[in-house]
């Protein structure tokens, strides 16, 4: 969510909403059925469920939300033109992030209030709450926390020439992940450790994903790493042929993969990457969310020229 674009679609917490089942796993992610247009042609960079609802947004400052995937409403965001590129809930909280170092919360998704986020004019491409903190990532190393997604506190990264793209919390540890293939992970969000070998050389790493002791990293060169520790990590053979994959997530035992040109892709062991049709032509989709679908569980895609699509996972 590469140029002036993250090329995500960002990534927030990915929680289990997984259906848990002691049988072999037989899921894809099912028929994908595009929706009703509310953000016109407006890109939408990312899309994500929190709170028990859809939330949308991206170019000009367009937010939306859903609480069935299918159906959306257009919000005034406060973010004026900027690009919002993800949002999190937590503390009784939405709290948004974008280009310019703009942060916006509200207490019901629908109103926004600007708030000071010390990013100065640097982009904020990712924020979740997990562990009582917010956690929010951008460019030029930057890394900030909140308890109450109202004050900022800038903390030390470590490295040097990074951009941060995408952020998870695994149930003990945030992970962030970014450009020259960079990996890190901390308790606090506040000490960050540093994977020496991603497997993903200089690229850049778009997006992660996480399921109990299983890991799915994406970058902007078609690579997808997993891992089983969140340390280790094994490059997969996977349908993209070196596209873009711009954000991946994870439910009913299965993670999805999207990116430019349409493409989709899922696995139910890591290992295996079968294509899937997304309804979006040649259009990007910029990024995936796993929830309830009009009373299902479900994916919905967002990306270029506004397209929005859901699907039922199929078992």
């Amino acid at each position: 969510m590469a140029s002036c674009w993250k090329f995500v679609g960002i990534v927030m917490l990915r929680t289990l909403h997984g259906i848990i089942s002691s049988r072999e796993r037989t899921s894809s992610p099912g028929l994908f059925t595009q929706r009703i247009n509310v953000f016109d042609t407006t890109e939408i960079t990312f899309v994500k469920y929190v709170n028990n609802r859809f939330v949308a947004g991206g170019a000009g400052g367009r937010l939306g939300y859903s609480t069935d995937g299918v159906s959306w409403n257009i919000t005034t965001s406060s973010f004026a033109t900027t690009v919002i590129w993800d949002v999190a809930y937590g503390a009784n909280l939405y709290v948004a992030v974008g280009a310019s170092g703009k942060i916006a919360t509200s207490p019901d998704g629908i109103a926004w209030t600007q708030r000071a986020s010390g990013f100065g004019g640097t982009s904020i491409f990712a924020i979740t709450y997990a562990a009582g903190i917010f956690v929010a990532v951008g460019g030029l190393n930057k890394i900030a926390t909140s308890t109450d997604g109202l004050t900022w506190t800038q903390q030390t990264y470590g490295l040097t020439g990074s951009i941060i793209y995408g952020i998870i919390h695994d149930g003990t540890r945030f992970r962030v992940v970014g450009t020259s293939g960079r990996i890190s992970s901390s308790v606090d969000g506040v000490t960050w450790d540093h994977i020496v070998t991603s497997g993903f050389g200089t690229s850049q790493i778009n997006s992660i994903a996480y399921s109990t002791n299983k890991y799915v990293a994406v970058s902007g060169d078609g690579k997808i790493g997993t891992s089983v520790d969140g340390v280790s990590w094994t490059q997969r053979t996977n349908p993209f042929s070196g596209i873009s994959i711009r954000d991946v997530d994870f439910g009913s035992d299965i993670f999805v993969a999207c990116g430019n040109n349409g493409q989709l892709a899922y696995s139910i062991d890591l290992v295996n990457w079968t294509l899937v049709t997304s309804s979006f032509g040649i259009s990007n989709v910029n990024s995936i969310a796993y929830g309830t679908v009009s009373g299902f569980p479900g994916f919905v895609l967002a990306g270029e020229a506004g397209k929005i699509a859901t699907s039922r996972v199929d078992n």
